[in-house]
């Protein structure tokens, strides 16, 4: 794999480790009624790909 790759591949997973981290512990109810969570937590994925759509 070319080094650049590894990069990229690297932050995608810096990225979903810090996603997961956010939401460890809590409940589907408490992340469905936090607006704040679910917004920033809803642009990860264009982190890996600019043209992802969500919802």
């Amino acid at each position: 794999m070319p080094k650049d790759d590894l990069v990229y591949v690297g932050h995608m997973l810096d990225t979903a480790r810090l996603a997961a981290a956010k939401v460890a512990g809590i409940t589907r109810e408490r992340f469905d009624a936090d607006e704040n969570l679910r917004l920033a937590l809803g642009g990860w994925p264009r982190i890996f790909d600019p043209g992802v759509t969500i919802g």
